[in-house]
């Protein structure tokens, strides 16, 4: 039986700790996403956890294929989402799929060792976006690393995203002021960004 092929991908990937089982920022943005673009039966919008594997992700896209053309993909995610994000595009650009537009809320580095973690919490840090991916916007806050509440609160900071090949990727950052990376999944201007993008063809 044939398998009738997607066209056009929508993908939220969730931060750190998230997942579709709590009602979260990431969740709300995929459901809402889903209402506006999940009927065409060549259209999918999925949801992913962090740490969910961005080369299976990658090779679906790549055998669902419309046969001779591009797959439209459009990603969207908050922390350490945002980096397996990144991988997912790194996948994408091996397998000769470009990625239209990413919109990431506080890109937070992930090393991939556990040794290597500590590297979340400098500000020196970056993320490297491949060649294939077309336009970036992201958000991200600098608010005091340690800050107290109840008890003292760790507040990673976005990580600046940088591209390997400039004349490739249009990137566009915004810094938000007076929001913890914990609140940045459900900040409005991420949210009212992937849908503005979301409708670009």
């Amino acid at each position: 039986m044939a398998v009738k092929p997607i066209h056009t991908w929508h993908k939220v990937v969730a931060g750190f700790l998230q997942d579709e089982g709590r009602l979260n920022g990431c969740v709300k943005l995929w459901r809402n996403l889903d209402i506006a673009h999940g009927g065409p039966d060549d259209v999918r919008v999925d949801f992913h956890s962090w740490n969910d594997n961005p080369l299976a992700i990658a090779e679906q896209i790549w055998r669902m294929r419309p046969d001779g053309e591009q797959p439209k993909v459009y990603l969207y995610a908050y922390s350490w989402g945002c980096y397996t994000a990144t991988l997912i595009a790194k996948a994408l650009e091996r397998r000769g799929i470009r990625v239209c537009v990413m919109v990431f809320s506080d890109p937070v580095y992930r090393h991939y060792y556990l040794a290597g973690q500590w590297r979340a919490l400098v500000p020196w840090t970056k993320i490297w976006i491949p060649g294939n991916v077309e336009y970036l916007y992201y958000f991200y806050q600098h608010e005091p690393l340690f800050i107290p509440d109840d008890k003292v609160v760790v507040n990673p900071r976005g990580h600046a995203c940088v591209s390997k090949y400039a004349q490739r990727t249009k990137i566009e950052s915004e810094q938000i002021n007076g929001v913890a990376h914990a609140y940045m999944d459900d900040l409005d201007h991420f949210h009212d960004k992937c849908f503005e993008v979301s409708r670009w063809r």
